[in-house]
């Protein structure tokens, strides 16, 4: 059972953005800000805080990690099931470390490049080159 003060807390900001639209539309209006899963994570931070230094309260930077972090795996997971469809190709990996991907899309399958002078042009495929 959760402790009361950390209840007090997670219902207080539950109420703080219900109440106040403005708060609400800036924290959760952004793509992939998850508000369900943002109060998952309020309450694991919270719960954490509560046990380590007796009082829930997340200052402004845990705030700002936890809705960072529900954007982040959201992002994964979308991106996870589109290479997962072949809707997305991971086709090298940058010196840091990142991915380099290449979309396909529905109606064009993914093709070779042909011999010679050609150049692939969005929407036209492989164009000669001149």
């Amino acid at each position: 059972m959760m402790e009361i003060d950390i209840q007090i807390y997670i219902t207080s900001i539950r109420n703080f953005f219900e109440t106040n639209e403005e708060a609400r539309r800036q924290m959760f209006n952004i793509p992939y800000a998850d508000e369900e899963m943002f109060y998952e994570g309020l309450v694991e931070v919270a719960t954490k805080n509560f046990e380590t230094h007796g009082d829930p309260t997340l200052t402004k930077d845990e705030i700002s990690e936890l809705i960072q972090g529900v954007i982040q795996y959201n992002i994964r997971t979308e991106l996870k099931d589109l290479i997962d469809k072949d809707m997305v190709k991971i086709v090298d990996v940058n010196k840091d470390g990142t991915p380099i991907l290449k979309v396909i899309s529905k109606d064009n399958k993914e093709s070779e490049v042909p011999e010679g002078p050609f150049q692939e042009i969005q929407g036209y495929g492989f164009m000669g080159l001149n």
